[in-house]
C-alpha cells in the first residue's frame, strides 16, 4: 500500500483519529473541541468536513490538529440527520439518514439543498468514484439491507438502482 492515512471521528471521545491502512495502528490527532461529529469527507485541499450531530451544523476540520470551526454559526443544515458525506466535483453531497434526502451541502452557508429521496433511510455510507470512460460519477451508498448505486450524475439529476440484499 501506499503512505495514505485513513481518517475518523471518534464519538465517544470527540477526537479525530488517523488509522493506518497497512498495519490499522491508530493515532490520536485532536480533540474536536466538545463537538459530535458525524460523517467525515476529505476536499482535496487539506481540509475535512463533517456535520455537528447536535447542532446540525456544518464544520470543517483541520486534519493536523482536530481543530474543528464551524462554517456558518448563523445557519443550520436545514436536515436532522446527516452522517454521511463525499464531494463530487468539488460539490458536498450529504444524506440525512431519517428523511433519506440526498443533498447538496453549500460550503459557505452551511445550509443543505434537497437533491431528492434516495429511497430507504438509515444510510451511513457515502463514496464518490470517478469512472475514467465515460465520464461519470457515481455515489455508492449503503444502509440497512439495501445498496444503491447512483450513476450519472449531474448536479441536479440522477439515475438510481436500488438493489436489496440479506
Amino acid at each position: 500500500m501506499s503512505n495514505s492515512m485513513l481518517y475518523t471521528v471518534e464519538v465517544g471521545y470527540k477526537a479525530l483519529m488517523t488509522i493506518d491502512p497497512n498495519t490499522a495502528a491508530v493515532l490520536w490527532v485532536g480533540s474536536l473541541g466538545g463537538y459530535s461529529a458525524r460523517g467525515l469527507a476529505y476536499d482535496g485541499n487539506n481540509m475535512l468536513y463533517s456535520t455537528d450531530a447536535v447542532n446540525q451544523r456544518l464544520l470543517t476540520i483541520n486534519p493536523s490538529n482536530g481543530a474543528v470551526t464551524v462554517v456558518n454559526p448563523s445557519y443550520h443544515l436545514g436536515f436532522n440527520s446527516v452522517t454521511s458525506l463525499a464531494f463530487v466535483n468539488g460539490t458536498l453531497f450529504g444524506v440525512d439518514t431519517i428523511t433519506d434526502q440526498l443533498i447538496t451541502i453549500d460550503l459557505t452557508t452551511g445550509v443543505g439543498t434537497a437533491v431528492g429521496p434516495v429511497g430507504f433511510n438509515n444510510v451511513f455510507g457515502l463514496a464518490a468514484v470517478t469512472v475514467p470512460v465515460p465520464a461519470t460519477t457515481m455515489l455508492f451508498l449503503s444502509g440497512i439491507g439495501f445498496l444503491i448505486l447512483v450513476s450519472k450524475c449531474d448536479l441536479f439529476r440522477c439515475s438510481l438502482n436500488l438493489r436489496q440484499f440479506s
